[in-house]
């Protein structure tokens, strides 16, 4: 399962273990293919995995890290070929992250402590707006309009190349 997550492109180091990261690629495959969203392999999901291609992206040229909040994940992009997808939890119905094409104008590379909350690694792409990581990455949307990803996926993103400075954010 996870070897074939990770040939469709869901993040996840296929390793035989059924930790963190392997929950967070089911339930991005699950959020992405309208699954139930739980995290949890069973048989509709696994038989799933074995239906479908690789997911599409709506951008077609360049690198862009899109945005989907109806589906609530994240995909690096490169010429219109998804490379990674990840599961994300977006802002609330409160705080709604705000559609649209930005580009990252800052980062931090460590811990930023807000009034809000704490942002690992945060990319700010739009204000105070930004992709971090977070301990917490639901299946619903409940930041307070920021992007939240797990801890390793930020670390991931932060080594490629859509983690610079410039690179184009679509969120929809």
């Amino acid at each position: 399962m996870q070897t074939r997550l990770n040939q469709l492109g869901f993040f996840v180091s296929p390793d035989s273990s059924y930790g963190s990261n392997t929950f967070h690629a089911v339930m991005a495959f699950q959020k992405f293919y309208g699954l139930g969203r739980d995290g949890v392999a069973g048989p509709r999901t696994l038989n799933h995995i074995n239906l479908v291609g690789r997911p599409n992206a709506r951008s077609t040229r360049g690198r862009v890290i899109e945005v989907d909040l109806n589906r609530q994940v994240v995909m690096l992009v490169e010429g219109g070929y998804v490379h990674h997808v990840f599961n994300t939890s977006t802002g609330d119905a409160s705080h709604r992250t705000p559609r649209g094409s930005f580009k990252i104008f800052r980062q931090i590379n460590g811990l930023r402590i807000s009034p809000l909350g704490k942002l690992w690694r945060p990319k700010y792409f739009n204000g105070g707006i930004a992709l971090h990581g977070s301990p917490s990455v639901p299946a619903y949307a409940a930041s307070h309009g920021c992007v939240r990803l797990t801890d390793p996926e930020i670390n991931f993103l932060w080594g490629t190349p859509w983690g610079r400075i410039g690179t184009t954010v679509w969120v929809y």
